[in-house]
Parts: structure tokens; sequence; C-alpha cells
């Protein structure tokens, strides 16, 4: 054996023991919420979503990430319910729709500029309105109060062009303003 040959890392099994728990809680997370939606009403979902959301903006605005353990199980909560509410077709058109505008920036300036979380977060938005009106005036909102962030900043000289936001927080307040909004309409 050369030695470029002892230095090269075992590769790690592409499916693990572990993986297949993960897939499998997910699968039941996203079953489970099916069933509840079915059950309960869409204010129940509205606050797992609102709350979802806060620990996002949170985490983007002190950390600027979006973590995995937050948005992965919230993305599977929304794929069960869409069913019920706004519907599967426009669910995932507006998850789709929403996370393609995204990835746009991340192929123009790279992940480290615009992140992949952004993307993720976009879809999760997208799959709670649905290809609708809501989902782009909450869109709009969050790049709008990001806008006016990046301009006050600007002008206060306490940030450049070239400084970064986190935008998912902008983004999940946006969204949280529209849910609260469904939730006073349906009450």
């Amino acid at each position: 054996m050369t030695d470029s040959e002892q230095n090269v890392p075992a590769e790690k099994p592409a499916f693990t023991p572990e993986s297949a728990l993960k897939l499998a809680a997910g699968g039941i997370l996203a079953v489970a919420s099916y069933l509840a939606a079915g059950l309960l009403p869409p204010y129940v979902f509205y606050l797992t979503y609102i709350a979802a959301l806060v620990a996002v903006a949170y985490s983007d605005f002190r950390e600027r990430r979006i973590p995995n353990r937050i948005i992965y199980p919230a993305i599977l909560i929304a794929l069960g319910a869409m069913f019920h509410f706004p519907g599967w077709g426009r669910a995932l058109l507006g998850g789709v729709a929403a996370a393609l505008v995204f990835v746009v920036p991340v192929f123009i300036y790279g992940p480290e500029r615009a992140g992949i979380g952004d993307v993720k977060l976009a879809f999760f938005i997208g799959l709670i309105f649905g290809f609708s009106m809501t989902l782009y005036w909450a869109l709009l909102l969050g790049f709008g109060g990001a806008a006016l962030v990046g301009l006050v900043g600007i002008l206060l000289r306490k940030m450049s062009r070239k400084s970064l936001l986190p935008f998912g927080s902008f983004l999940a307040m946006g969204a949280i303003t529209f849910l609260i909004i469904q939730m006073v309409r349906v009450s």
C-alpha cells in the first residue's frame, strides 16, 4: 500500500441506520400532519407555523443561518397539511415558485452570500400560503422590510452596499404577519 492510499479517509456509507431512522420519522411526521389537518382547525397549524418562523427568524438574526433541525420538520408538517389547506396543487406550486425565486441569487452570488436556507424557507412559506396573492404579499413584505433596513443602514453609514442582512428573518416576519391576518379572518 502506498502512502497516498493510506491517507484516504474511509467513505461514509450513503444509507446508514441513522439516515433510515430520520427518513422514517419524517414520513411519520408528514402522515401525522396529514391526519391531524383533517381533524384540527387551520389555526392550530398557523400557530405551529408561526412558532417555526419565529425560531427561524431568531436563528437567522443571531447566527446568520437557518437550521435544518427547524426548517425540515416545518416543511414536513406543511407537506402533510397541504392536502387539506390550501390544497395540494396550489401549495406545491407556491412552494416551488417561491423557492425558484431564491435559487437564482444562489447561482449568481454563490451560497456564501445568498444562502440555501433562504430557499428552504421560501419553499416552506410557499407551502403555507399556496400559489396566491397572500404568498406574493408575504414575500413582498419580507423584501420590502429588508430593503428598508438596508437603506436606513446605508443612509446612517452603519452599513455598506455589500453588507449582509439576515434575509430569512425578514421573510419570516412577512409570513408571520400574513398568518396572523389569516387567523384573525378565520375567527
